[in-house]
C-alpha cells in the first residue's frame, strides 16, 4: 500500500497583505462565501480571552497595560517595573536566563518578562497560558501573570511600590521585593537608568495613564507574525483564487471541457515547490509553506519521519502543544506524526463555527491529491492518531 504523508498547520491569526501572492485568506473566505471575515484573534482579546495591548512597541504595551484601567499605576510606579523587567529579559516574552530563548519554562532557569525561575511560579504561568488559550510566550499573557501575581502572593510588592514619588525609589522597590536579584547581577544602577529613560519616553510620545494610544497588533504575541505568514502562505499556494476552485471537493477545479485532474497544483504551488517529491506529498507541501514564508528555511523538503523529529529538536523555533484537541491548536501550529506504516499532515484554519462552508484544514495526500480544503472529520482524524505531535512554529530563524 502507498504511504499516505499529511500536514496539518493551525490558521487562527489576523493576516496582514502576502507581497507574493494576490489572494489573502480574508479575500478568498469573503469572496467565496459572501460573509464577513472572522478574527479568532481579534474576537479572543474582545472578550477577555488575550488581552489587547496598545503600543509600538513591548515598552510601551507594558507602559499603558500597567498604568491602564484595572491596573492604574501611576507613570512612576510603572516606569520602576519596566526598568526591572528591561534588565530582567529585555521585556522578550521568549527570553531565558543568560540570553537564551525559551519557548516552555525549565524549572530552576529564569524564564519570560519576569524570569520566573521556581517550579510553582512557572506553573502559574502556565495555568495563565492555559487559561487565555494563548502561547506562554504571549506578552499579555505574560503581564496578566505578572499583575496576578502583584495581587495575590506578592501583593506586598504592590503595596511598597505604590506611592514611591522618584523613579530610582520605584526601581529600587520592585527589584527588592519582587525580582530579589544576586547582588553579583542586580545591576540596580541599569535598573534605574532604564526606568527613568521609560518614563522620558512616555512623556515625549504622550503615553498618559490610561490611554488607549494605537494598538498595532492587537493580541501581542511573538508567533503573530510567523504565523500569518504561514497561513498566508499555504492558502495561497492551495487556492489560486475563489473562481478557481470546486466547491464541492475543495480542489482546483477543471478547466471548461476538461475532466478534473486532482495532480494539477496551483501555479503559484508549482512555482514555489521545493521539488522534494510529488505535488501531492503533504510533507512537501509543509516544507515548501515554510521555506516560502520565511519561518523556517532550514525545514526538512519532504517525509513526516524526518519533520516530526525536527520540530521536536528544536524547541527555541517551535512550542510542543500538549493538548490534542481543536481547543489548544494555536495559529499556525504544525500537526504531524509518523508511525512507521504511514504519516499524515495538514493546516488547521479554525472551528467549523467560524470557517463558512464547514473546511477547516488544509492537506496534500501522496498519490491522492494536491493541496486543497478538507473538513473537521478529516482533523478529528488526524487527531486520534497514535504519536501525534503538534507544534507551534514560534518565528523565522
Amino acid at each position: 500500500m502507498m504511504k499516505r504523508f499529511w500536514l496539518i498547520m493551525a490558521l487562527f491569526v489576523t493576516l496582514a497583505p502576502l507581497q507574493a501572492l494576490a489572494t489573502t485568506y480574508n479575500d478568498l473566505h469573503a469572496a467565496t462565501y459572501d460573509t464577513t471575515w472572522y478574527d479568532r484573534l481579534a474576537q479572543a482579546c474582545a472578550t477577555g480571552n488575550g488581552t489587547q495591548l496598545q503600543g509600538n512597541d513591548n515598552v510601551e504595551k507594558a507602559f499603558r497595560f500597567l498604568t491602564g484601567p484595572g491596573h492604574d499605576l501611576t507613570p512612576i510606579e510603572a516606569a520602576g517595573i519596566i526598568g526591572n523587567l528591561l534588565e530582567e529579559s529585555g521585556l522578550n516574552p521568549n527570553n531565558g536566563e543568560n540570553g537564551t530563548k525559551f519557548t516552555l519554562p525549565v524549572a530552576g532557569v529564569g524564564f519570560g518578562i519576569a524570569q520566573w525561575t521556581t517550579a510553582d511560579r512557572q506553573a502559574g504561568l502556565e495555568a495563565e497560558s492555559a487559561t487565555e488559550k494563548l502561547p506562554i510566550v504571549d506578552l499579555g499573557v505574560q503581564l496578566n501573570y505578572l499583575w496576578h501575581e502583584l495581587t495575590t502572593s506578592y501583593a506586598p510588592s504592590l503595596a511598597a511600590l505604590k506611592g514611591q514619588t522618584t523613579v530610582d525609589a520605584a526601581a529600587t522597590s520592585f527589584m527588592n521585593t519582587f525580582e530579589h536579584p544576586r547582588s553579583d547581577v542586580a545591576h540596580l544602577d541599569v535598573r534605574i537608568k532604564d526606568a527613568e529613560d521609560t518614563l522620558n519616553l512616555a512623556q515625549q510620545k504622550g503615553w498618559t495613564a490610561g490611554t488607549a494610544g494605537n494598538p498595532t497588533s492587537g493580541c501581542s504575541s511573538v508567533l503573530s507574525e510567523a504565523n500569518g505568514n504561514i497561513v498566508q502562505t499555504a492558502i495561497g499556494l492551495a487556492w489560486c483564487s475563489p473562481t478557481c476552485v470546486n466547491q464541492q471537493t475543495r480542489q482546483l477545479a477543471p478547466p471548461p471541457g476538461t475532466a478534473h485532474n486532482p495532480y494539477t497544483p496551483t501555479d503559484a504551488y508549482r512555482q514555489a515547490w521545493d521539488k522534494a517529491s510529488d505535488y501531492t506529498d503533504c510533507g512537501a507541501f509543509v516544507a515548501t509553506v515554510m521555506i516560502t514564508s520565511g519561518v523556517d528555511r532550514d525545514y526538512p523538503k519532504v517525509s513526516t519521519a524526518v519533520q516530526q523529529p525536527y520540530v521536536l529538536s528544536h524547541p527555541q523555533e517551535y512550542q510542543v502543544v500538549k493538548d490534542h484537541n481543536t481547543g489548544a491548536l494555536h495559529p499556525g501550529d504544525i500537526l504531524v506524526f509518523n508511525n512507521g506504516a504511514e504519516g499524515h499532515t495538514m493546516i488547521y484554519m479554525g472551528p467549523n463555527s467560524t470557517v463558512a462552508g464547514g473546511f477547516v484544514v488544509i492537506d496534500a495526500s501522496l498519490g491522492d491529491h494536491t493541496p486543497q480544503l478538507n473538513t473537521p472529520g478529516d482533523l478529528q482524524w488526524m487527531l486520534t492518531q497514535p504519536n501525534l505531535t503538534i507544534v507551534t512554529p514560534l518565528g523565522a530563524k
